[in-house]
């Protein structure tokens, strides 16, 4: 856990607030038994997902839309190089659940 605060039965995530039964998340906030996902609010039962909002049991979802394996997979790769070229070229990512405009 890194940069957490009132998180609950959780494991390997960054910047996660306000949940529970977290594992391997990234920018979440008010969720609950989630994986894999990142930049997600007040969801229950995500599995690979990201920009979701207000939603249950989904897999491989994109702003509350089931996308399937593959695009998800596209999508996260594009999503992550984004990532990393900002903190590469600012040292910071001024990107949180909380503040999403790129």
């Amino acid at each position: 856990m890194f940069g957490c605060d009132t998180i609950f039965d959780s494991a390997f995530c960054i910047n996660c607030y306000h949940s529970v039964k977290l594992t391997r998340c990234f920018e979440m906030d008010s969720c609950r038994d989630c994986s894999d996902s990142c930049f997600c609010h007040n969801s229950e039962g995500l599995s690979n997902c990201m920009f979701c909002f207000n939603s249950k049991g989904l897999r491989y979802a994109i702003g509350n839309v089931e996308v399937g394996k593959e695009e998800y997979a596209r999508m996260r790769k594009v999503l992550l190089d984004a990532i990393g070229k900002r903190l590469e070229k600012d040292k910071d990512l001024k990107l949180s659940i909380y503040n999403l405009r790129v």
